[in-house]
């Protein structure tokens, strides 16, 4: 007798052999036992399943000399022609190879005459998804008064294909992929009954790749026996051309010392090996799923995945102490993009090794949510001790612990506002930095040092400002969501392109790039700019008025007002009071106040002095040159 595969040797012959499915193994026995036969099944799942098997089961069911039975003899002339595939009224009709309406008609014309030898005629349609319209709507006729002695089964990988006037007219059934410990107990017992001495790690292993698939599982399991006489998992992974476990498990050691040499070294390893590299990173991806849930739910959410007890199960343990869950969300992210990328690159390993130096390299690994999730918290803290400001003013005094406490208080506000700008800062240079000025692309650590330090009055008023400043940045986020809400989509995108730069006395100063002019001049419309006030007003809880500049403008660099207090609406203003001429000093007005009047100039057009007055909405008090 010729050699039988194992999947087709060990097909089930009864109900109580198929493995999983019990919810369809019952209620078709039920329907058998009952004698409730529905005229088209539907069965419907991944491929290895038992989809075909069923249908062959309840063909034997129907046409059993004891039928309809959920328990065929397998003895009886109709249950051997079944089993053997040779049935006269069990007809398989491959829906991919016969998907066109004559095939369909003339399975219309057969279906009038009675069976020969059983009860009834069954029609086994495999993958009937590949009909085309034109046949499905010539079954459908059949479908809507089929005769009494025809039952259809369907089966399909994907039933959304069928119209749902087909689907309708039939009893479905959702075939689900096999678990873990199901394919292993299944492969246990083939292999017990054929002799073949296999492992119980290379039957996890082949359970691993068979995804649920029984049929692949079996498949599996016979090439290996051929490969060598013991079935270990080094012989699956052999056999598969797939990586071992251990240069799984050594991937995700890189990741959690973060050794970029070692996870390229072992990337030419596997390339050296003839490893299928498509496959590590899906390998990789399965086990650092398994690591997060073992880290997110515990071992019971990973027990499927490895034996307790096992050096993988340690290691799982190991990773899910060492690697944070952001790493890992980013490595499976990381992993599927560089199988995607994969197919279209010029070196198949140039993806992969993109990928390790990305999770590897601190400097690569700046994450724009985050940034905005320090904002979002700093924000929160703004909003408290702003919050706290109207309730200190109508405490009674306070002892000195108190008032300690209120001075670190108020030290901390504007300073918690210099940081939001600052996160702000970051976030912008990250996401555009060809678009920000030149003046924003240098480091925060060289902008500050740049700073001259502000005098005490100057650092006094610059906290005043800092404090209303800041209570803005607070709501500036829920500005926009509110303009959104609101449908003011076009004052949004105008107000989009500004950013706040200062607030004083209820007065803030959206400042715009030179080349955005046009957005400037129309949010300072008076239609536009009241929508933005009375929005704001009420989110800050105090009425605010709106300006506009534009960086590096005269309006911003010498506001209105050389000496005293700057002109409303004009932001942070820049008074520059001019020294008095020294006793020594040449006679002649002009000649005394030469000397300031430059010094006053060269701070005015400092870019430093600039940035120092945007940021900490100061004031220039005094003006001196250095006479050194």
């Amino acid at each position: 007798m010729s050699y039988v595969s194992l999947y087709r040797k060990w097909r089930p012959q009864t109900f109580a052999d198929v493995t999983g499915q019990a919810h369809v193994v019952r209620t078709l026995s039920n329907a058998l036992a009952e004698k409730r036969i529905a005229h088209a099944y539907l069965f419907t799942g991944p491929r290895g399943t038992g989809k075909t098997t069923l249908a062959r089961l309840l063909a034997k069911g129907l046409n059993c000399v004891k039928g309809p039975t959920p328990e065929p003899c397998n003895q009886c002339p109709s249950c051997r022609r079944i089993a053997e595939g040779t049935a006269m009224d069990v007809i398989e009709i491959d829906g991919a190879s016969n998907r066109g309406i004559d095939e369909i008609r003339e399975v219309r014309e057969r279906v009038r005459f009675a069976p020969t030898e059983g009860a009834y005629k069954i029609y086994i349609i495999d993958e009937v998804h590949m009909l085309t319209n034109e046949a499905f709507n010539a079954l459908l006729k059949v479908l809507e008064e089929p005769p009494k002695h025809v039952v259809f089964v369907f089966a399909t990988t994907e039933p959304h294909k069928i119209p749902a006037t087909v689907a309708s007219r039939c009893q479905r059934f959702d075939f689900r992929r096999l678990s873990m410990s199901e394919t292993v107990a299944r492969l246990a017992q083939v292999a017990q009954a054929e002799g073949i001495n296999v492992t119980e790690d290379a039957l996890r292993v082949i359970a691993r790749y068979a995804e649920g698939s029984l049929r692949d599982g079996l498949g599996l399991l016979d090439q290996c026996r051929a490969y060598a006489e013991q079935v270990t998992a080094d012989v699956v992974t052999g056999v598969l051309g797939v990586a071992p476990r251990e240069q799984v498990i050594a991937f995700a050691d890189v990741l959690a010392i973060g050794d970029a040499a070692r996870g390229l070294a072992l990337v030419k390893e596997l390339q050296e090996a003839g490893r299928d590299l498509r496959q590590f990173l899906r390998d990789a991806a399965r086990y650092l799923r398994d690591v997060l849930l073992f880290k997110v739910a515990g071992e019971q959410a990973a027990g499927a995945a490895v034996l307790p007890g096992t050096e993988e199960s340690e290691a799982l343990r190991r990773h899910a102490m060492a690697l944070p869950v952001p790493l890992i969300l980013r490595a499976i992210e990381a992993l599927g993009a560089a199988e995607a990328d994969m197919r279209y690159a010029t070196q198949s390993q140039l993806p992969l090794e993109m990928a390790i130096v990305r999770l590897t390299r601190p400097e690569t690994q700046l994450d724009p949510e985050a940034l905005l999730a320090r904002i979002e918290r700093l924000e929160r803290q703004v909003a408290a001790l702003a919050a706290q400001q109207p309730a200190a003013e109508q405490r009674p005094p306070l002892a000195a612990e108190e008032v300690a406490a209120e001075h670190r208080t108020a030290e901390a506000r504007p300073r918690v506002g210099q940081q939001i700008l600052d996160e702000r800062r970051i976030l912008e240079e990250h996401r555009a930095p060809a678009e920000q000025p030149i003046a924003e692309q240098r480091p925060m650590a060289q902008q500050r040092a740049s700073l001259a330090r502000p005098e005490p009055a100057a650092a006094a008023a610059a906290q005043d400002a800092g404090d209303e400043l800041a209570l803005i940045l607070a709501q500036w986020d829920r500005l926009h969501e509110v303009l959104n809400q609101q449908r003011q989509r076009v004052v949004q995108a105008f107000l989009r392109e500004g950013r706040p730069v200062a607030c004083r006395n209820g007065v803030l100063t959206i400042e715009f790039p030179p080349d955005r002019a046009f957005h400037r001049d129309n949010l300072q419309s008076d239609d536009n700019r009241k929508v933005v006030e009375k929005i704001l007003s009420r989110l800050v809880g105090r009425k605010i008025q709106v300006t506009t500049v534009l960086a590096g403008s005269k309006a911003t660099e010498e506001p209105a007002g050389a000496v005293g207090d700057p002109a409303p609406g004009a932001g942070a203003g820049v008074t520059a009071l001019h020294e008095p001429a020294g006793a020594g000093a040449a006679p002649g007005p002009d000649r005394a106040q030469a000397p300031a009047a430059d010094a006053a100039d060269d701070v005015l057009n400092s870019p430093a002095v600039r940035e120092a007055l945007r940021l900490f909405g100061g004031r220039i008090i005094h003006v001196e040159r250095d006479r050194r």
